[in-house]
Order: C-alpha cells, then sequence, then structure tokens
C-alpha cells in the first residue's frame, strides 16, 4: 500500500498532471476569467488593484498563491463578480475550484521546502512566570511587574516584537535576585539584639500616654518586651492601667500604679511569629477602654530583645528541585556542588550544558567559599547569573550550518523540546521531553503523537487556555470592558468572571477530549455556573462551581453565544453588529476586511431604540458604496448575533423595536436567527478549519506566516479535515509540520 501512495503521489507530481493542469486551465479557467473577472480586474482598469488578466498560466497563477486565494474565496462565497454582472453557474465555480485545489496539491508535492526562520525570542511575562515556576518549584510570579509585551500578529509571543529595554533589564535582575533567595534558604544565624522605641521619637503619634509601632521580627522565636513609664505617679484614684496588643491581639495588662522606689516597668516573654508586627501599648481605664485624654501618666518607651529559642527553619519546596545531592543545611562537597550548578543551568537553558559553562557559574559558589559564606549563598549567587543570561531570558536556536545560509535543516531535539512545551504549556520542558531528546528519541514513530495527548492532559496545558485561547478569543479585553452600569446593572465581577470561565473550560474540554473543532462553531452544551445560568436563562443549576449543561432551545451553541466574546465585541452601551461581524471574519472565517476608508462619520446613537433600531441607523449610515462593499458581508454576520444584548443576554426586543436577526450572505444564503447563522458557518468549515490552523501555527512558530507557509498549512488543514476535524490532531499536525520542525539558516530563501 506504501509502494501503491509513492507512485500516486509521483504521479501526481509528475509531468502528466502539470499538463493535464495547463489543458483544463486554458479550456475552463481561463474563459471563466474572462466571461466574469477581467472585465473590470484587467491590465487598463485595475479596480481594486487588482490585474487578474495577467496570469495567463497555471505557473503564473501559483506564483501568486496570496493573490487566487482572496480570489478564489470571494467567488466562492459570491461576493464576486458583483449583483449587475452576470453570475458563473455552481458548475463553473466548483471547477475552477477543483482546478485550484488540484494545482494547489501538485504544487505542495513539489515546492521546494522552505521552513522559514524564527527571531531568537525572549520569555514573555507568562513564559517568564511559568518557566520560573517550573524550574524552582515556587509560583512566584515575578514578572508581574515587568513592562507589558508587545504583540504582533495578534499574540504577545512574537520574537520580532519581544526586545528587551534598559528598564526590563533593570526588571530581571531585581527578579532573579528575588528568585535566588525565595528557592533557596541559608541557614540563619541569628545574634541577640536590642531596640528601643522612644514614644516622643515615633511617628505618628498615637492616643495619649500610647505608643504604636512596626517592629520586623527576624524568626518565630522568643522575645524579652520591657515597657517602661514615665510621668506622674498614678494613684489608686486614677484607676489606669497599661495594655499591650500584637497585631490586635491583647497580650498583657500592667497597673499603671507602681510602688515607690521600683522601677516603673513592665515585663513579658512572648512567642513571635516572624515578619513584620504590629505594636501597641496604650493607657486604659480598669474595663479596657483607651484613655483618650492626657492625665499625665504615659508609656515613655518599649525595648525588645530577642531572638531565643528561634524556631528551626523549614526549607523552601523548591529544595527538592534545585539543590539535588548532599543535605542541607552546608553538608555538600565540591563535586555535590558543581552537580547542583550544573543541574541549574542544563534546566534553565533548556539544553545540556558544558563544563565551561558549569564552571562560569560555580565560579560564584567558590568566591562565596573565599568569603566565609555559607554555600548555599553561594548558590544564590549561582542561579541570579543564570536567570540573567541570554540562554535562559531567550529561546535561542543554534545554526546548524552557518556557512551555508540557504540551508533548511531540523532543529535538535532540545530545540524541538522546548518549541513543543512553550508551545503547549507557555513554559519549560519537563524531565520526560528532557529524557526523550536526551535519547533523540522524540522523533521516533509515534514520540510526538504521545507527548501531545500527554501534554495536553497535564494541568499545565492551562498555559495554552490562558495565552493562545485568551489572544484568539480576545478574552484577555474581558477583564477591561466596563458595561454602562446604568443600563446593564446586572453586570458585576461575579459575573465577568463566569464568563471567562465558561469558555476556558469549554475550549479546555473539546481539547482534552478530543472532539471536533467545529463544535467551536455549534455545539448543543456549553459550561455553566448559577450565576451565568441565571444570565443564560437555564434552570436547575445551583452553586458556584461550573459543570457541563444540555442546551435545548436553539438559543446559544458554540464559542460565538457565550457572554465572554459577545461582550468583548460589544460598545459599553449597546451591541455592534460591525465589530461582531469583523471579530467573525478575522477570527474565524480568516477573511479580515481591510481598514475603514478616512472620513467615515460616526454612527448617531442617539436614536438606536426610539426612533429606530440599530439596524434601521445603521442601513442608513452605509449608504456610501465603498463602505457598503465589505460592511454586505461584514455587517450581515454581525446581525446574525443581534439577539445577543451588550452582555450576551438573550433578547427579543431592542427598546419598542423587535430584534430582526436575520441576514443575507454574498451569493443569496439566507439565515433568520443565530442557529441559522452557525448552520451556515459549518459549512464554511474549511475556512474555519485554515483560520484556526494558521492562528495556533503563528503562536506556535512565534512568528508571522509567509508566503512559503501555505503548503504547510494546506496539508495541516487536508490532514485535520481527513480525522473528522479533530483537536488534537490539529495540534499534532502543526507539532509534526515543517516549519514547526526545521529552521532556515540566517540568509535568503533557499
Amino acid at each position: 500500500m506504501l509502494a501503491g501512495l509513492l507512485t500516486f503521489a509521483h504521479l501526481l507530481a509528475g509531468p502528466g498532471i502539470q499538463a493535464a493542469g495547463e489543458a483544463e486551465f486554458r479550456k475552463h479557467v481561463q474563459p471563466f476569467l474572462t466571461r466574469h473577472c477581467i472585465g473590470c480586474h484587467n491590465t487598463r482598469l485595475k479596480l481594486a488593484n487588482l490585474d487578474l488578466q495577467k496570469y495567463n498560466s497555471t505557473s503564473a497563477v501559483l506564483a501568486a498563491q496570496d493573490v487566487w486565494d482572496k480570489a478564489a474565496r470571494k467567488i466562492r462565497n459570491r461576493e464576486m463578480p458583483p449583483k449587475e454582472r452576470p453570475a458563473p453557474s455552481q458548475q463553473e465555480i466548483d471547477r475552477l475550484m477543483a482546478w485550484l485545489n488540484a494545482q494547489y496539491l501538485r504544487y505542495d508535492r513539489t515546492a521546494k521546502l522552505d521552513p522559514g526562520r524564527v527571531t531568537a525570542r525572549r520569555l514573555n511575562r507568562a513564559e517568564y512566570n511559568n518557566t520560573i515556576r517550573d524550574l524552582v518549584g515556587l509560583d512566584l510570579r515575578p514578572a508581574e511587574a515587568f513592562p507589558a509585551d508587545d504583540s504582533g500578529y495578534g499574540f504577545d509571543n512574537i520574537g520580532d516584537v519581544l526586545s528587551v529595554s534598559p528598564a526590563l533589564m533593570e526588571k530581571y535582575l531585581t527578579a532573579a535576585g528575588r528568585i535566588a533567595r525565595a528557592s533557596i534558604a541559608v541557614p540563619p544565624q541569628y545574634k541577640e539584639t536590642s531596640d528601643r522605641y522612644r514614644s516622643d521619637r515615633v511617628k505618628p503619634a498615637g492616643l495619649p500616654g500610647s505608643i504604636e509601632i512596626r517592629h520586623n521580627f527576624p524568626v518565630e522565636a522568643d522575645y524579652q518586651l520591657r515597657l517602661g513609664f514615665a510621668g506622674r505617679r498614678a494613684t489608686p484614684e486614677d484607676q489606669l492601667q497599661f495594655i499591650l496588643y500584637l497585631d490586635g491581639e491583647e497580650l498583657q495588662r500592667f497597673d499603671a500604679m507602681t510602688p515607690p522606689n521600683r522601677p516603673r516597668v513592665g515585663d513579658l516573654r512572648i512567642r513571635a511569629p516572624a515578619g513584620r508586627r504590629h505594636l501597641r501599648a496604650q493607657v486604659a481605664d480598669l474595663a479596657g477602654k483607651p484613655i483618650t485624654e492626657d492625665k499625665g501618666i504615659l508609656v515613655e518607651y518599649l525595648d525588645i530583645r530577642g531572638p531565643y529559642d528561634p524556631a528551626p527553619l523549614v526549607p523552601p519546596a523548591s529544595h527538592k528541585m534545585l539543590l539535588v545531592c548532599g543535605e542541607w543545611p552546608g553538608n555538600y562537597d565540591e563535586p555535590c556542588l558543581k552537580r547542583m550548578v550544573g543541574e541549574m543551568a542544563r534546566r534553565a537553558f533548556r539544553r545540556p550544558v558544558g563544563p565551561a559553562e558549569i564552571e562560569r557559574f560555580f565560579r560564584h559558589v567558590a568566591l562565596a567559599r573565599q568569603d566565609n559564606e555559607p554555600p548555599e549563598q553561594g548558590l544564590r549567587y549561582a542561579l541570579q547569573s543564570i536567570l540573567v543570561s541570554p540562554h535562559f531570558l531567550f529561546r535561542i536556536e543554534q545554526d546548524r550550518k552557518p556557512n551555508d545560509p540557504k540551508a533548511a535543516y531540523p532543529v535538535d531535539d532540545f530545540e524541538l523540546a522546548s518549541r513543543l512545551s512553550y508551545f503547549l504549556w507557555s513554559s519549560m520542558p519537563d524531565e520526560p521531553l528532557f529524557e526523550l531528546a536526551w535519547n533523540r528519541q522524540l522523533r521516533k514513530p509515534g514520540a510526538i503523537d504521545n507527548q501531545v495527548r500527554r501534554m495536553i492532559a497535564d494541568p499545565r496545558f492551562s498555559g495554552f487556555i490562558d495565552n493562545f485561547v485568551g489572544q484568539w478569543l480576545e478574552l484577555r479585553n474581558l477583564g477591561e470592558v466596563k458595561p454602562a452600569p446604568e443600563k446593564f446593572p446586572e453586570f458585576d465581577e461575579e459575573l465577568r468572571d463566569a464568563m471567562r470561565r465558561e469558555t476556558g473550560m469549554y475550549v479546555e474540554s473539546v481539547a482534552r477530549q478530543d472532539r471536533s473543532i467545529l463544535e467551536f462553531l455549534d455545539s448543543n452544551y456549553t459550561f455553566v455556573n448559577q450565576r451565568l445560568a441565571r444570565h443564560y436563562g437555564i434552570e436547575g443549576v445551583t452553586g458556584s462551581e461550573h459543570r457541563r449543561v444540555a442546551l435545548t432551545n436553539g438559543q446559544r451553541g458554540g464559542l460565538l453565544t457565550h457572554a465572554s466574546l459577545l461582550t468583548v465585541s460589544s460598545y459599553p452601551t449597546r451591541t455592534s453588529p460591525v465589530i461582531r461581524g469583523k471579530f467573525l471574519l478575522e477570527n474565524f472565517l480568516n477573511a479580515p476586511p481591510p481598514p475603514p476608508p478616512p472620513n467615515v462619520p460616526n454612527l448617531e446613537e442617539s436614536g438606536v431604540g426610539v426612533t429606530g433600531s440599530l439596524r434601521q441607523q445603521l442601513e442608513r449610515h452605509r449608504t456610501n458604496t465603498v463602505c457598503a462593499s465589505c460592511h454586505t458581508r461584514m455587517d450581515a454576520l454581525g446581525f446574525g448575533l443581534e439577539n445577543y444584548d451588550a452582555i450576551g443576554r438573550w433578547r427579543v426586543m431592542e427598546g419598542k423595536f423587535p430584534v430582526d436577526s436575520s441576514g443575507e450572505l454574498p451569493g443569496g444564503r439566507k439565515f433568520s436567527s443565530p442557529a441559522g447563522l452557525r448552520t451556515i458557518l459549518l459549512k464554511d468549515k474549511d475556512d474555519f478549519a485554515q483560520c484556526l490552523a494558521e492562528k495556533m501555527l503563528t503562536y506556535a512558530l512565534g512568528r508571522g506566516l509567509e508566503s512559503y507557509d501555505r503548503p504547510a498549512v494546506r496539508q495541516i488543514v487536508r490532514n485535520v479535515a481527513a480525522s473528522g476535524y479533530r483537536f488534537q490532531r490539529l495540534m499534532t499536525e502543526i507539532v509534526k509540520s515543517a516549519p514547526f520542525q526545521m529552521r532556515r539558516a540566517e540568509g535568503g530563501r533557499p
């Protein structure tokens, strides 16, 4: 069977098939263009800056695939030719599409391979946080203090835009020190200290006669406290006392009346937890009520001595990942210390490290020992140095053939492991991936498939949901949306969180259960809690936990009916069919509209729902024929979602006007409800599959797609379609593709 397939592939690429394609072009394609296209798109008129007259052969068509992809989409969707021109029959369109697909298939099998080249890219904030978490075993999130990452092609992991500013470099240095201190505990050597706080020097002043301070206790231990009293001596008639508090809790009461010729002090020994603590001593009556007026009796000072009998230090969980030999604290010989430094560098750099590299970082340990510092302090210095190395901060891939700039070659197994882990987890590889890379097993048959399944099932797959899905569906914008409270008083943070959770769980369910990506367009289930169910009008759901529920009334189905997406594609005061239609074209149908022409007036909103529906207002607004060329399809798609208000709630009235969610797409395809729109979108399933494949491949590679990536994208879509559009097949095809597995050396295209 394999031999037969290879023979078939050879025939497809052979001169006989090529000659047949050219004959078909002369017989059917060229006459089609003459009848329906070249009248407007010729060398002389060149409407829309498009000249189809010059494409007079199959090779000319294949040399301009970006032009022909757009032209074919408009012809297939019957956006072209315009209504006033004779329309081609469906048979003519089908023949043109079949010819074009056959030529693409031939081209894909014979085109010279160019996997492209990815710029060495630094870790973005999410990747930095996740990598630190998996490197040291502590969820410290240091990158939250970093400047925001720039985005390109819709994502913030694009190498060409991830620059390093002086401000960011300073943040890296600060974060590295903080991470090292939190990850490696140095055995403390506490000395007894004495601190005195005087009431006349403490700012701000508290109640009359009181003292209020914050003191840093270095460790959980016993501490000796002494209150010194001053002013006139209290008498029995005063009936006053001093009360000492720690973090708001009463510790001790002292009688304000002291015997003559005795020290006017109060002593107390306490067990204090480590950290900065609040201490307050004040004058009060016998019932404990603070005195608010000056009685001439006061707390003069508070002494704190200690620590005594400190609690043993509990090492952090990070020690299990970083201190891989010896016995903490301090019981390490030199080979053990070198091994620990080497392991930290290997995992941080995500590749093997040589003796010279290890020696460079071990120098910090040696210098610390010369200064009589504990070895753990030297390990801190080594880790801090590793974390500011370019080999940690950047994902660097080596050119295997630097003297041959046109060479294309596979990335090595460690680089492939990193590509895989940062795609699926937004984090570093784990030990199973490192082991496969070390043994050169990652490209063995079935290995990639097994790893994709394992990594999707891992909790770290949430990194993909947060970062790819969050940017593809613009969910990150949900936190910035502020629906007008006077129009939508029911919108609150609880509802916002429920919206976000629904979409994340929905995509995660499709991925983990390996369901069809077409369920993103329509399905009969979703995930809600009580708050979101009430918003949707779904009964029988109680509690704050999200759970899967069946959808039975046709009002909802698929991602486009999620309140999260409907809210981020609306204005604060109303829906926007234009924004929703544009969102759908860009993120689901792979057909982003061009930018609007300049000087287009804004919609007059004051009459929406009062003098006319939003639909009527928009129809008057786009009387400009230049605008109508794009808005015809964009607005129709957006109007299909008009049954959902600006926070995704179902409605049938807009003010005093009934909602009209019907629409007609170019070519006469009509729908009368959101359910009808979803049916039409499912018929364009290959457009959606290609759109999702391109966005996912862009995210996986960290670069924008180029014309030489088209064969890889088309092959991914063909294989995904053959599998029934399974989600895990899409991810597997991406990581098996040439752009993901290979790279081109620096220089021109081959």
